[in-house]
This record gives C-alpha cells, sequence and structure tokens, in this order.
C-alpha cells in the first residue's frame, strides 16, 4: 500500500500550535475590551489615566511573555553585508557611501567613501526596496485586507504589513528586515518613571495620547484576528494571532513613525506610507529636504545636503520640524535643531461669563477655542488673536463681533487699544512663567544631570526638558524686551 495522502480538506484543519491556553486567550480578549473602553475616556488627569491604562498594558505584556518573539536584529557584520549584498542585487546605487555601525552602540549610519560634494547624487534606491502595503497586499487572504483599521490609515496598514512579513521566514525582504532595530527608544516603550521626566513640558501630554492611540489600536487588531480566526479558515491568520503582541506590534509601529515616507505606489500613483531600504539607514542633521521621487524609473535618488569628506557620516534633513516632533515620532533629541518652534496648549474656561461672546469672535475669525499656539520662534497669528480675545472686556467683544475688520485680530503689525495690548504682553509674559516653574527641576539641575552618567533613555529626557526650557526662558526674555521697548518709547 502507497503512502496515504492527505486531502486538501484535513490539511486545512491542521492549526499552528498556540503558546497561550485559550482560558489566556479569553483574559487578552477581556483586557482588549477594557482597553478599548479606557482610551474613550476624556480624564480630567492624563498621567493617572496613563497609570491605569499602563497596567492593562503590563497585564497583557505578562500575558504574552511566553511568546516567542520574532524580532531579532544583533546587527552583526554578518547581517549587514547580507543586506548589503541584498541591495546591490536590487539594484540600488550607492557606491560612493558604504553602511556602518555609529558609535559603540548598533546604531548605523551612512558614511562617504569618497569626498562628497554639495547638491551630488549620493544614492539611489530601485522601487524594489520601497517596501509598502501595496506591496504584500495581494498575498493576503481577503479577511485581512479588509481590516476596518486600514481605512485611511496607511501607517497602520504598513505596521501590520511589517509584522506579516516579518514572519515569513523566506520573506523577500528578510535581508532589510533582519538589519532594522530591534529596540527603540519612542515613547511606546516609556515606562512611568519614564513618563515622569516629563512633567512640566509640553510634550507630555502627546506622549501619553501616543500610548493611548497605539494601545486601542493594539486592542482593535487583537480582536480583529481573534474574530476572523474563528471565521475564517486561514493559516496566515492563525500564525499572526498566535505570534501577535503588544510588543511584536509596538515594534512595527516604532519602525513606521521613526522612518516611514509617503511615495507614490502602484498604477494609480497614490501617496502611501513606506519604508525605503537603505536610504533610512541615513541619520538626521540640519538643512532642506534632498530627496525626489522619480517618476520615470521609479527610484528615490537622494542628493548630498553639503560636502562629505571621505569618512565622514553622510546624514539628510528628515525635514523642517521641531524638538517635539523628532522626540515623539522619532525618539530623539537634536539639541543643534534650526526650528525653534514652541507650542503652548491654551483653553477658554467654561466658567467665564463672557465665553459665548468670546466663542463667537473666535468663530468669526476662524480661530480655535482651544488647542496648541505656537509661540516661538515667533508668536503665530491665531495665538495673538487668540490672547487678545481672551483678554477683552464686554464692550470690545461686543465692537469687534460686528466690526468688518475683525481679522485685524490676527495681525500683530496691527496695534489696537493701547490697554488690551499690554494686557496681551503681559498674558503671554505670565503664562511662560508659569510654565518655568512647573517643571520639577530647575534648568541648572538638568545640566548637572547631563554631566553626569546617565541611562540613554534618561539623558534622552533631561536633554528634552533643557530644550523646553531654554524655549521659554527665550520667550520670557523677548517679551520682557518687548515690554521694555514700549515703557521707553511711553
Amino acid at each position: 500500500m502507497g503512502k496515504k495522502q492527505t486531502s486538501k480538506s484535513s490539511q486545512s484543519q491542521i492549526k499552528l500550535k498556540d503558546t497561550l491556553s485559550s482560558k489566556e486567550r479569553n483574559e487578552l480578549k477581556v483586557l482588549s475590551d477594557a482597553i478599548l473602553v479606557k482610551t474613550l475616556e476624556q480624564p480630567s488627569d492624563e498621567f493617572q489615566h496613563f497609570i491605569e491604562l499602563d497596567g492593562l498594558i503590563q497585564r497583557i505584556r505578562k500575558i504574552e511573555s511566553g511568546i516567542k518573539s520574532p524580532i531579532k536584529s544583533n546587527r552583526d557584520n554578518e547581517t549587514i553585508d547580507d543586506f548589503v549584498s541584498w541591495c546591490q542585487k536590487q539594484g540600488a546605487k550607492f557606491s560612493k557611501i558604504q553602511l556602518k555601525k555609529i558609535g559603540t552602540g548598533s546604531d548605523l549610519g551612512l558614511v562617504a567613501k569618497v569626498t562628497l560634494k554639495k547638491d551630488e547624487n549620493f544614492i539611489e534606491i530601485p522601487d524594489s526596496m520601497i517596501f509598502s502595503f501595496s506591496k504584500i497586499q495581494e498575498d493576503l487572504p481577503t479577511p485581512l485586507k479588509q481590516c476596518p483599521l486600514f481605512d485611511g490609515m496607511s501607517n497602520v496598514r504598513l505596521a501590520f504589513a511589517l509584522m506579516i512579513e516579518k514572519l515569513k521566514p523566506n520573506s523577500n525582504w528578510k535581508p532589510y528586515l533582519d538589519v532594522l532595530p530591534d529596540k527603540f527608544r519612542t515613547v511606546l516603550y516609556f515606562t512611568p518613571t519614564d513618563m515622569r521626566e516629563l512633567q512640566g513640558t509640553v510634550a507630555l501630554s502627546s506622549a501619553l495620547k501616543q500610548v493611548k492611540f497605539i494601545a486601542s489600536q493594539y486592542a482593535f487588531l487583537y480582536k480583529f484576528l481573534l474574530t476572523t480566526q474563528s471565521s475564517a479558515d486561514c493559516p496566515m491568520v492563525d500564525e499572526l494571532l498566535i505570534s501577535f503582541t503588544y510588543d511584536f506590534y509596538c515594534w512595527a509601529v516604532s519602525c513606521v513613525m521613526t522612518r516611514q515616507n509617503l511615495v507614490p505606489q502602484g498604477e494609480s500613483k497614490e501617496l502611501e506610507a513606506v519604508l525605503i531600504g537603505l536610504w533610512d539607514m541615513a541619520n538626521h542633521s540640519n538643512g532642506t529636504i534632498n530627496t525626489c521621487y522619480n517618476e520615470v524609473t521609479n527610484n528615490i535618488e537622494s542628493f548630498c545636503l553639503k560636502n562629505f569628506e571621505s569618512g565622514d557620516q553622510v546624514t539628510m534633513a528628515y525635514g523642517d520640524r521641531s524638538n517635539e516632533d523628532f522626540f515623539i515620532h522619532n525618539g530623539f533629541v537634536f539639541p543643534e535643531n534650526t526650528n525653534k518652534s514652541y507650542n503652548i496648549k491654551l483653553s477658554l474656561s467654561k466658567s467665564d461669563q463672557l465665553l459665548d461672546e468670546r466663542t463667537k469672535l473666535f468663530t468669526k475669525i476662524e480661530v480655535k477655542t482651544s488647542g496648541n499656539f505656537q509661540v516661538s520662534p515667533e508668536f503665530s497669528n491665531d495665538l495673538i488673536a487668540f490672547v487678545r480675545i481672551f483678554n477683552m472686556t464686554k464692550d470690545q467683544l461686543i465692537y469687534w463681533n460686528i466690526a468688518d475688520n475683525a481679522k485685524d485680530l490676527l495681525n500683530s503689525d496691527i496695534k489696537l487699544d493701547e490697554e488690551l495690548e499690554g494686557k496681551v504682553r503681559m498674558f503671554l509674559l505670565m503664562r511662560a512663567k508659569i510654565l518655568l516653574r512647573a517643571f520639577p527641576t530647575t534648568l541648572d539641575d538638568d545640566e548637572s544631570l547631563l554631566a553626569t552618567q546617565l541611562q540613554r533613555t534618561k539623558t534622552m529626557l533631561v536633554q528634552y526638558r533643557v530644550l523646553e526650557k531654554k524655549s521659554l526662558l527665550e520667550i520670557i526674555a523677548r517679551i520682557e524686551n518687548i515690554i521694555k521697548s514700549d515703557n521707553t518709547q511711553n
């Protein structure tokens, strides 16, 4: 008798072994439900809300701790060499640079092999090295393509695609995926102790919100995979579910957050969030974005933002972005950043007896009644308008609510009532001083800390505090100079 053949129907019933028991799976479902409820709340105390949310996350991580992590990247010479060989086979052009470890850790960067001149082309990446969801979606079963969370969120789709390819032992993208970092310093990895280091900063609220968003995405995706597995016979769903963890998702999201770019993809050439192999190993420095998408070749082409000598690290500009933006979304602090943008959060008081009149005027000139307003390097137009309206008397509100030139309130060059303008300057001065006093430490304290040996994440957190404090001190000095100048003229 010959060997018995296994029918297709029998093969479809073969399930990958799940590390977790059905009880543990149910516990994860209950915790995911709790996270979805928690992240819909509008807390009065954001930090306490984060502590409660983190408690749920840690319970999930404890249950998932027995699941073997697919995230492995030691970035040894063999892994780097394999990746470089893969890039060459894909047709990348980078003969003038090389990929090397930077510093004593595992960080990588691009280093010049020859002298490079400003605006000289130093790298070309073919379309075959641009990783996107659309590149792998044909291989996905229909249920996975129909995840509601993907609608309008190409960054979530990209993180999802990254996890799917990471689980494939023979993925065409394996050399690239193996060289990606296995650890990040994004806010998703901050402990409550780390978050407390941000007390007093404007970045704290953004960091807490980021954790909340990603936790809710994890919970939604876990429940989606659980439901899809029970209703569809699909090995890919099985494998993804038994490997899907909060840590795995944070890794994928961090990869996307720190290196995604929008590039035309597919026949429609619609902009899509993508990862660009090798090119995304370049580190940041000040300058203008000097990379373009060649619509003829579909290549990514990058040009030197300045002269580089042989042996220099070849950097590129990630864009004209604030320190807060780099800190929250890229997980690094750049003290030399030329973008000094700094925002403060302002809102109307619900107990204000003139709330309706102020709200009416805000609506008329199309300025938000709450949110972040830029105070550095220059006072934004909407900030000036907000503070003017915030400090108006009832008679002034009546006048401006019927005035044809109400949008003059947005123009700081147009001087209004002298008393009102004085209130505006004093409001901004006192606000900046209050924000500076809200820090648990002084600038001198932080600079003394940086002179000691600190753990890397702690160093980054203290560096960021220093940048915010220096911004506030510059704002205070600028307003005081304006007040002094006005007093001299009067």
